[in-house]
Order: structure tokens, then C-alpha cells, then sequence
């Protein structure tokens, strides 16, 4: 990616749109763990809108919480949400 560096912002036609900054430092980030990453686990309860999401390392193990880190939230007016999700469903189902 530094060899893409002075390409940041400028015109593309590669299928991601031209390189940002922000994906500069993604891959920065990358190489500065040499490759070792964590996996974001997400469970999301469909009728009450409970999320909950625990970080794991590579082999699945749960990783301890960073102290004062959110682990579960719900989704704000998750009614509302889920059944406008669910209407826009059944508009395209109606489409085909």
C-alpha cells in the first residue's frame, strides 16, 4: 500500500473508487500486527433488538472487554425498524 500512496484521492477506475486515507491506515494497521487480527462476533436478538458483540482472537477464544467498553446495546426504536425492513421486504417481493 505505500506504493499507493500518492494515489490517495485521485481519479480511479479500480472497482473500490480511488484510495482514501483512511484505508491507508487500515492496511498501515495491517502490517503493524503483521497480519495477526481479531474477529468481531455479533448476536442480535431479531424480536427485542438486543446486540450483543464480543471480540475473539484468531482461534475463537473470547478476548476480555477493554474497560468501560460497551459488550451490548439495543437497537434505538427497533419496532419501527424492523418493520420497515420488513415492508421494504415484501415491496420487493413484490417487484419480481
Amino acid at each position: 500500500m505505500k506504493k499507493k500512496a500518492p494515489k490517495v484521492g485521485q481519479a480511479s477506475n479500480r472497482k473500490g473508487g480511488p484510495y482514501q486515507q483512511k484505508e491507508q491506515a487500515l492496511w498501515q494497521s495491517i502490517l503493524d500486527k503483521e497480519g495477526k487480527k481479531n474477529h468481531l462476533a455479533i448476536f442480535t436478538n431479531t424480536e427485542t433488538g438486543k446486540v450483543r458483540y464480543f471480540w475473539q482472537d484468531n482461534k475463537g477464544n473470547l478476548l476480555p472487554p477493554k474497560e468501560g467498553a460497551l459488550q451490548e446495546f439495543t437497537i434505538p426504536e427497533f419496532d419501527t425498524v424492523k418493520s420497515t425492513f420488513a415492508d421494504g421486504l415484501k415491496a420487493l417481493k413484490g417487484n419480481k
